[in-house]
């Protein structure tokens, strides 16, 4: 589970409309071993970016890879749980927060305790992360999650409670004609919530003949070193 689609994918596609050059501090809440945090390193040469992870292993192999990063003076990893961390960092005035959570809510338990903590959304969960984002976020700031397709309705009810808009969506399958399996949407702190629309979009990981589709490649091509 160290490099996974989904991870993958909200690490390229997030925050695209900011510029390459801001200057700020961003957040990776259930890190992992670091992917998506390196991939925001690569892309915003300004920014300051944490890994929150509740796995000690995970969070020690976070930093390992961070400090062998080109990016290591501008990447840290803090091995604790979200809750924990937003108990000792509220209204931290946090840029970006991006995760790729937890979705399994029921269902069998992995026999590998890591993967059950990693897989199942009982140690962090999507409205969690909204919620919270609101106190969290500075203004303007911007929360990036991938889920499955099937969350995207109660992720649009959520959005109407808080003080987080949905300004991107982005709808994922996996071969042309096939349901959408993922769904990424970024959110934003925004005063102003009258009048509130977002861009959507819909991206294809394989074309049909299995190969990765164009659109694939364009978004992930600055992050493997063959494709």
């Amino acid at each position: 589970m160290k490099v996974g689609t989904d991870g993958v994918l909200i690490g390229g596609w997030a925050f695209s409309s900011i510029p390459s050059d801001f200057a700020g501090k961003a957040i990776d809440v259930g890190c992992g071993t670091g992917v998506i945090a390196l991939m925001l390193a690569q892309r915003f040469k300004n920014m300051n970016i944490e890994g929150i992870e509740i796995m000690r292993d995970a969070a020690e192999e976070a930093s390992y890879n961070f400090t062998c990063s080109p990016w290591a003076s501008r990447l840290a990893v803090c091995n604790s749980d979200y809750m924990s961390y937003i108990a000792r960092e509220k209204n931290s005035g946090i840029n970006f927060i991006i995760s790729n959570p937890p979705y399994f809510s029921n269902g069998a338990l992995a026999q590998d305790f890591a993967r059950r903590v990693a897989r199942h959304e009982g140690n962090l969960h999507f409205k969690m992360l909204i919620e919270t984002g609101k106190n969290m976020l500075a203004d303007n700031g911007r929360l990036a999650l991938i889920l499955p397709s099937e969350s995207i309705d109660e992720i649009m009810a959520e959005s109407k409670k808080g003080e987080l808009s949905i300004d991107r969506i982005c709808r994922v399958s996996s071969v042309p004609g096939r349901p959408t399996k993922r769904v990424m949407v970024e959110f934003v702190k925004a005063s102003d919530r009258e009048n509130e629309t977002y861009e959507e979009e819909s991206l294809t990981i394989h074309s049909v003949s299995g190969d990765f589709s164009p659109e694939y490649r364009k978004l992930l091509a600055d992050f493997y070193l063959k494709f």
